[in-house]
């Protein structure tokens, strides 16, 4: 599920930083609940989509 909310904004970025700054701006945004998690669903979200962090 959490892939799913994410991967409409991940999908066609090719740049890392630009990955990882659509992730943080996500959660803060739209779940800002898991703020405190927003390392571990970037490793996560990195592993699924082949970016390096």
């Amino acid at each position: 599920m959490l892939i799913k909310k994410f991967e409409p904004y991940l999908v066609n970025l090719v740049d890392s930083n630009q990955f990882f700054s659509k992730i943080e701006d996500v959660i803060k945004t739209q779940l800002p609940e898991f703020i405190q998690y927003q390392q571990q669903i970037k490793n996560y979200l990195a592993l699924y989509f082949g970016k390096q962090s």
